[in-house]
């Protein structure tokens, strides 16, 4: 019987290559079994043979993972049965790499949306630069929620978490840092860490309008890094934005990011 190990494995293995590149998982075996567990993903994973076919599930949301193929069988035929293996009125995501061809190719043949092209960029420093704007970081408040609803909602209105689930998540693993002036939210950050791999993620960076183009962004950016690589003794820090976005990008270059990967991301309701 194939082990959730066997699944770590082979995932870890087949996303060295580019060309079979799944964004949800990374490359590194121990920490794809520790989330596999985390997350209960072994409630749909599929084994054909040695072949494996696995989604990430969770209410009416399904993440593609793969399929991840050793045999001799044609890619798009284990995809087509990891379509019909996800429960009805499901909200199924493929996030690739863009040189992964036939999962691109695959998504497209079965009517998804393309939602978006991304840049991954990775960080183990922080390029910190003085500046002379005061502007108030404090961690998120209660009473900040309709404010800091707005600006996530008008930020990203199609995103994986809404503003509820950031809040719920929000730990001292998971920092949800607000930016405010005269009283008034501007702008925020939420991350993740995983101090057991000494990585971290930035989730979402939003900066109102009103306060694009003074510094917010980057401010934000630096207190969260602060917070990852000392209090959380973070070696890593992953963050993924639209490719379109070259102001975001070019601000993550100067504070000390570099472009890791290119992908493309997928929505098709089922």
């Amino acid at each position: 019987m194939k082990t959730i190990e066997d699944a770590a494995a082979l995932i870890a293995r087949a996303n060295q290559d580019a060309t079979q590149y799944v964004g949800y998982c990374g490359t590194d075996q121990d920490e794809i079994a520790n989330t596999i567990r985390e997350e209960s993903m072994d409630d749909h994973m599929y084994w054909i043979g040695d072949d494996l076919l696995m989604l990430d599930y969770e209410e009416g949301s399904a993440e593609m993972w793969g399929p991840f193929i050793q045999s001799d069988t044609d890619w798009s035929e284990r995809a087509n049965e990891l379509l019909k293996m996800a429960p009805e009125n499901t909200d199924l995501y493929g996030f690739y790499g863009s040189k992964n061809r036939r999962a691109i190719e695959w998504m497209k043949s079965i009517g998804a949306d393309k939602k978006g092209e991304e840049t991954i960029l990775k960080a183990d420093r922080f390029f910190d630069e003085e500046s002379a704007l005061h502007i108030n970081i404090q961690p998120f408040e209660t009473q900040q929620f309709g404010a800091f609803k707005k600006l996530h909602n008008d930020t990203f209105p199609d995103t994986y978490y809404n503003a509820e689930t950031v809040i719920e998540r929000s730990n001292k693993d998971r920092p949800l840092l607000v930016a405010s002036t005269d009283e008034n939210l501007i702008g925020y950050i939420y991350a993740e860490s995983d101090p057991a791999f000494k990585e971290a993620s930035v989730e979402y960076l939003a900066v109102t309008e009103q306060a694009r183009g003074k510094g917010t962004g980057y401010a934000l950016l630096r207190e969260v890094m602060k917070k990852l690589f000392t209090d959380e003794q973070t070696r890593t820090v992953t963050l993924c934005v639209s490719k379109s976005n070259q102001t975001a990008i070019r601000l993550y270059q100067r504070a000390g990011f570099k472009i890791d990967k290119e992908l493309v991301y997928f929505k098709k309701h089922i």
